[in-house]
């Protein structure tokens, strides 16, 4: 059996490699943001969101839980893409 200070190392790997990836996504929305600004489509696309919710519940292990990290990471999303199409720095 791990020690609580290995598993609580291996969650921190964990948060690390999470952070890289959600600094990604953020990157990647705002280069979605130039998109949708150069063809004219709103940064809310609800068919996308649902598309990518029903997406995080098949390929989890807790459906409900990946559902509402997904919401949250897509509202953080819009968010930089919004305000990349202010012209924010981001």
């Amino acid at each position: 059996m791990k020690t609580l200070e290995q598993l609580r190392e291996e969650i921190t790997q964990t948060d690390v490699a999470l952070l890289r990836l959600f600094d990604l996504r953020m990157r990647l929305a705002s280069q979605v943001a130039e998109v949708k600004a150069a063809i004219g489509k709103a940064v809310l696309d609800p068919a996308r969101e649902e598309a990518v919710l029903a997406h995080a519940r098949q390929h989890s292990e807790n459906p409900d839980a990946a559902a509402e990290l997904m919401k949250t990471v897509m509202r953080l999303s819009r968010e930089r893409q919004r305000d990349h199409a202010r012209g924010g720095s981001v």
